[in-house]
């Protein structure tokens, strides 16, 4: 299998897990010296509050960073470049891609917790865990609010639980500032997103945009209401697109030069949302990720799309 398609078959594999609800196996047992957690694929004692953490996914990653906790490395896959995390970030390395965890650079961080993705650490986990206490956690946690579960699940292993309250109420608290400014602004709007690829775009379901299709009261194009219940990514056909029905259009890509042609192209130039000027080309790594800090950029480019700002 040549690169480029192994690639894509990654990309597809992982949208496919993060639409897929696991349940997360996870139990925490405070001790006097360390935290003893039982989880997905075993045990570990974690340090009370860990200092040195290495997340091999962004979303891990992103949680323990609103919690406060310090990530001194951290996963990119697929070409994400992860750069809302940046402003969070110190001097993070890079540990991981789409081929697997490099062991050698999360050696040398000598790190005391390594969180890393149930669904894609695979045989590297019994490595990871005698470099420093591992933890496997779901890219996507069982439940209604994935997010929530998420950050919950990571503030329970770092002994984080009163943070995560306060990060999840000024998340609520900002949601519904800006479910309040955009109703006026958003009217009969119909929103999408979509992912483009190289091989072709894909259709984000509500399990990967529920702020953009649920939260903030908008009105999802009628290609998404008719595929609520998806549990996977969709591509889209030429044909498909055409009856895509968004009046606002956000365009998740890694190269923006694609989403120039793949815009000036038909059926996209058919859209009533490239007609009318009103798609946003955003940063997949923020419209994949689960954690609060996504879901905040994510919020930013909503509001933005639609000229709204809010004090929160």
């Amino acid at each position: 299998m040549n690169t480029p398609r192994r690639a894509l078959w990654r990309l597809t594999l992982t949208l496919a897990l993060l639409c897929l609800p696991f349940a997360l196996a996870l139990e925490v047992e405070e001790g006097a010296e360390a935290r003893l957690v039982r989880h997905d694929l075993g045990e570990a004692r974690v340090p009370l509050r860990p200092a040195r953490l290495v997340a091999l996914f962004s979303g891990h990653a992103d949680a323990a960073l609103a919690l406060g906790a310090e990530v001194v490395g951290i996963g990119v896959y697929f070409g994400a470049s992860n750069a809302y995390l940046t402003p969070y970030l110190a001097d993070a390395a890079e540990v991981g891609s789409s081929d697997g965890a490099n062991l050698e650079a999360i050696l040398a961080l000598s790190p005391d917790l390594i969180v890393a993705p149930t669904e894609l650490v695979g045989e590297s986990y019994a490595q990871l865990s005698q470099i420093a206490p591992t933890v496997a956690l779901p890219l996507a946690p069982a439940g209604e609010d994935r997010m929530r579960t998420q950050l919950l699940a990571v503030a329970q292993v770092l002994g984080r639980t009163a943070e995560a309250e306060r990060v999840l109420a000024e998340h609520d608290a900002r949601v519904a500032a800006a479910r309040e400014a955009l109703a006026p602004a958003a009217g009969a709007a119909r929103v999408a997103a979509v992912f483009l690829t190289p091989s072709g775009p894909i259709l984000y379901p509500y399990a990967l945009a529920p702020l953009l299709y649920r939260d903030l009261g908008l009105t999802p194009a009628p290609l998404v209401a008719e595929n609520r219940d998806a549990t996977g990514p969709l591509p889209l056909s030429t044909e498909v697109v055409a009856d895509l029905g968004a009046t606002h259009l956000f365009v998740a890509v890694n190269d923006p030069a694609l989403a120039d042609t793949t815009l000036a192209s038909p059926p996209w130039t058919n859209l009533e949302a490239v007609q009318e000027g009103r798609v946003s080309v955003v940063d997949p790594s923020v419209w994949t990720a689960n954690g609060p800090l996504g879901r905040r950029a994510q919020l930013g480019d909503i509001l933005a799309a639609f000229g709204v700002e809010v004090s929160r």
